[in-house]
């Protein structure tokens, strides 16, 4: 049978292909029987190669994965995975099947840092996973990158894994991730949600709430020049009108809601902090 699996020479195959994948975890094969049907009538073996990488992903992707979330774990893990191989090829004897194997891992980073981007740029790229189950009506994906980012900045400034790998990059993801897209036209489109993100999760908080991990993400993301140029180029990064004051700046601009942040109570007409320091 045809399957999905993490790059290696042999891919597992499901012995159960009309399973429910709802009932399966996450790492469990899937039967891609759509995909097998079409390259057997193709005349080509059902053997993840080079050749139908992309049309495996694509597939695993658009057909088996029930929401955007978990498509872009599914993409992050098979990152991770990418990289603890690309460990394991490197002491092989034989350099020359190494390199060919390198060349395919490589080929895999590639298309899932692509495929990340693609579903935060566009989603509706992928609209089976924009519907609720229960409901036939389409949703808007509203989550930004930051979400996958944030748990990362507690553990390392520079996209690193911790021990929780549900909740952090895998190790080089971040730079591949920016290098890839950040010459491209709809680079601010994946982070300005993402700074919005970031001062939403700042505001009314106080000094006891949980705002380092946000402020490190930032400090983190400023760190990339061109993460840092949209950053400066956003609406909110210092907004315009007549009657600009400080208190329009520490409640509308995007870094406002981190220098709110005091034990200094404010007047109740604008709120405090959560939780109370008082």
């Amino acid at each position: 049978s045809y399957t999905e699996a993490p790059p290696q020479k042999n891919p597992n195959p499901n012995p159960n292909p009309h399973a429910d994948p709802d009932s399966s975890p996450d790492n469990s094969p899937v039967y891609l029987e759509q995909l097998a049907a079409e390259l057997l009538s193709e005349s080509k073996p059902l053997v993840l190669c080079r050749d139908v990488l992309e049309r495996v992903l694509f597939d695993r992707l658009y057909n088996h994965s029930h929401s955007p979330e978990s498509a872009i774990m599914y993409l992050l893990g098979c990152y991770r995975r990418s990289v603890e191989e690309s460990r394991k090829v490197q002491g092989m004897k034989d350099k020359r099947i190494s390199s060919e194997i390198l060349d395919s891992i490589s080929q895999v980073k590639e298309l899932t840092v692509s495929y990340v981007g693609i579903m935060f740029e566009q989603p509706d790229m992928f609209p089976s996973l924009l519907r609720n189950k229960d409901a036939p009506v389409s949703s808007p994906f509203k989550q930004s990158i930051v979400s996958v980012i944030i748990g990362n900045a507690n553990s390392h400034t520079n996209g690193i894994d911790s021990n929780s790998h549900s909740h952090t990059l895998p190790s080089g993801f971040l730079d591949h991730f920016i290098k890839r897209f950040e010459n491209e036209s709809g680079f601010e489109n994946i982070w300005r949600p993402a700074f919005d993100d970031l001062r939403s999760s700042v505001t009314r908080v106080s000094p006891l709430g949980p705002f380092q991990i946000p402020l490190k993400t930032l400090i983190m993301l400023v760190s990339y020049h061109s993460v840092a140029k949209v950053l400066v180029t956003h609406p909110n990064w210092l907004p315009k009108g007549t009657n600009i004051t400080g208190r329009v700046l520490e409640m509308n601009s995007i870094l406002g809601p981190f220098f709110h942040i005091s034990v200094i109570p404010d007047n109740p007409i604008f709120g405090n902090g959560e939780p109370n320091v008082g």
